[in-house]
């Protein structure tokens, strides 16, 4: 959890502690497959999948139940995903505020495809979760490696919901602030999201991504946010702001 300022002061962030993932051909793909998170602080409604066999346990020893989760998350989206990208780039362009109320996001997490990508326990998470997960896969099946992420161009986020609406206002003003983040620093945010979960890459990545956080809120305001979130809303900017071809 992070609380960011607007602007001028900035509040301490807290880093994940460092554990080491197996050091295997998968993990070095992410395609560890690794269930999801536990949005236990949030009133959203959420989805559960519970796991239908025995499956491969998470060697975090030392990794708290978020930072597990975490990892969890990342993983059982990027095996998700790696299955049926065509059906999960449609959900997003068809729904771009995720709401579990989209019988789609609903059938996208539960579908039966799915269970072939729970590990380690019980999935339990909201479509927005799923959604910032997803824009992290989809961001590193694309390209694969930091460098190779294009020239970043903004979107006018107000163009993929309405403006009107308070879930609507909530989507562009997370996503607004997101891509002002990663207008400004490319190169660090890309880092961070390529990294390996919890090693010591993505903490570094963060302290230097830390700095452009606060000077994207409008000042005078703070948010505060969990990690996996503002992962995910860095993924899903970047990873729209990649795909914007530049006017001629």
């Amino acid at each position: 959890m992070m609380k960011i300022l607007g602007r001028f002061a900035m509040a301490a962030v807290l880093l994940a502690g460092v554990a080491a993932l197996p050091n295997s051909a998968d993990a070095q793909r992410w395609d560890n497959k690794k269930g999801a998170i536990d949005p236990s602080n949030t009133h959203v409604r959420a989805s559960r999948i519970a796991k239908q066999a025995p499956m491969r346990t998470l060697n975090l020893p030392n990794a708290s139940p978020g930072e597990r989760a975490r990892v969890a998350l990342n993983g059982f989206a990027l095996c998700r995903i790696s299955d049926d990208r065509p059906e999960f780039e449609a959900l997003v362009a068809a729904n771009p505020v995720p709401k579990l109320s989209h019988d789609a996001y609903w059938k996208f997490i539960k579908d039966n495809s799915a269970q072939n990508c729970l590990f380690d326990s019980d999935l339990t998470l909201t479509a927005e979760l799923m959604s910032g997960a997803g824009f992290l896969a989809m961001l590193r099946l694309t390209y694969l490696r930091a460098e190779n992420v294009p020239t970043l161009h903004a979107i006018d986020y107000a163009t993929l919901t309405d403006p009107n609406h308070p879930e609507g206002q909530h989507y562009i003003g997370t996503r607004s602030f997101a891509q002002c983040v990663v207008l400004a620093a490319p190169q660090q945010v890309a880092e961070m999201l390529f990294s390996r979960e919890l090693g010591k890459s993505e903490a570094d990545a963060l302290v230097q991504v830390t700095p452009h956080l606060g000077p994207c809120l409008s000042q005078g305001r703070e948010m505060t946010i969990t990690r996996p979130l503002l992962f995910g809303w860095l993924a899903e900017a970047m990873y729209r702001a990649s795909k914007v071809q530049p006017s001629a």
